[in-house]
């Protein structure tokens, strides 16, 4: 019977795919997908070509919209409302880096900072400027690895054991 205004749901991921520290991660927000690729051509644990993996938003939570809209709830379509697409995409990694580190275990600071990562901004509270485009976003690595354009961890590496959120809210 309770009414909730503001609550982001996530699905969390910690890949691996072979070696831990050699993975790369990735989303695209048009098909509200994130992935995990490996950074090299070969695996100690796979060979070549290494595995990827990817994790798709098949149909978020629903929410009020344009009378014209629908949205899928409990297997019935219900007018005016539509379901969320993914809204952020975002990381963090076994590191101590202050904005992208693991968000702290055991402590109400860490929950703070796994609320600021679901909400697209980096783990203290601070916008994400995408640095091949300079525009603020909240979607980390949203490129395309492929062809190696826009902002993927080929073109800005990050190093280290990364988790990624696929986030959708409020």
């Amino acid at each position: 019977g309770n009414n909730i205004s503001d609550m982001y749901l996530s699905y969390w991921s910690d890949p691996d795919l072979g070696d831990a520290t050699d993975d790369f991660i990735g989303c695209d927000t048009l098909l509200n997908l994130g992935y995990t690729y490996n950074a090299n051509e070969y695996d100690n644990n796979y060979g070549s070509p290494p595995p990827s993996i990817g994790y798709n938003l098949l149909c978020g939570p629903i929410v009020p919209a344009a009378s014209n809209l629908y949205g899928l709830k409990n297997g019935k379509w219900r007018k005016g409302y539509k379901n969320l697409d993914m809204t952020s995409f975002n990381y963090s990694y076994n590191g101590n880096d202050l904005n992208y580190g693991d968000p702290i275990k055991s402590v109400y600071e860490g929950t703070i900072q796994t609320y600021n990562l679901q909400k697209g901004l980096d783990r203290n509270g601070n916008q994400i400027t995408n640095p091949a485009t300079g525009q603020i976003t909240k979607y980390c690595f949203p490129g395309d690895p492929v062809i190696a354009s826009g902002w993927t961890e080929q073109t800005h590496r990050w190093p280290g054991d990364k988790r990624h959120y696929i986030s959708m809210g409020p």
